[in-house]
């Protein structure tokens, strides 16, 4: 079972289930219907600072790891969204211009400066490329038969293409949606709330 920890954690999250609280093996035996279970492998970018999101993190690793599961860390950076780039700027830019009563000169000076401004955001990096690398490299060395991708994202279809072309069954299942992900394998599992 390869699960994408991010995309699995956010997906979960608009159904209210938290991820981190979940008991995985019991997860996998009941996704699996009977299957041999090898391995449950674990990919999520590590988190940046504060102090208090890596220690939250950690604890989450370990639990993980007391269960078996695998872990493998990416990385998380920061990047910086232009002001072009935000759609909540143009929005704003908009009201400004349309406004049918005035605004006092210094709100209408501070809101204009604000949408000069760039927005951090942060970007997981070496998460799917990994599990994309490790689904068809374990297809090439015939080390599963079935797998089980914990994800809804559709970046990963050229990677279950490859390992169905090497006579492989891929399963991907998710409480959020994968039309993509869902095209390419053999069969979606669409998770909802009471499936837990």
């Amino acid at each position: 079972m390869f699960i994408d920890g991010s995309n699995w954690y956010h997906g979960l999250k608009r159904i209210g289930i938290n991820s981190d609280q979940l008991d995985y093996p019991r997860l996998a035996r009941k996704l699996l219907f009977g299957r041999q279970l090898r391995q449950i492998r674990y990919y999520v970018g590590k988190a940046p600072a504060p102090r208090k999101k890596i220690a939250a993190q950690e604890k989450v690793i370990r639990r993980l790891q007391k269960q078996g599961v695998q872990v493998f860390l990416g990385r998380v950076e920061q990047n910086r969204m232009a002001p072009g780039r935000n759609p909540m700027t143009a929005a704003l830019l908009a009201i400004l211009a349309g406004a049918k009563t005035p605004i006092p000169e210094e709100t209408r000076a501070r809101l204009f400066r604000l949408c000069g401004e760039t927005i951090p955001y942060f970007v997981e990096k070496q998460v799917d490329v990994r599990i994309a690398v490790d689904l068809v490299s374990m297809a090439h060395r015939d080390e599963y038969d079935d797998a089980y991708l914990l994800s809804a994202d559709g970046d990963f279809v050229p990677a279950v293409e490859e390992a169905r072309n090497l006579g492989k069954k891929i399963f991907a299942a998710s409480a959020a949606e994968g039309r993509q992900l869902g095209a390419a394998v053999n069969a979606f599992i669409p998770l909802k709330r009471n499936w837990f």
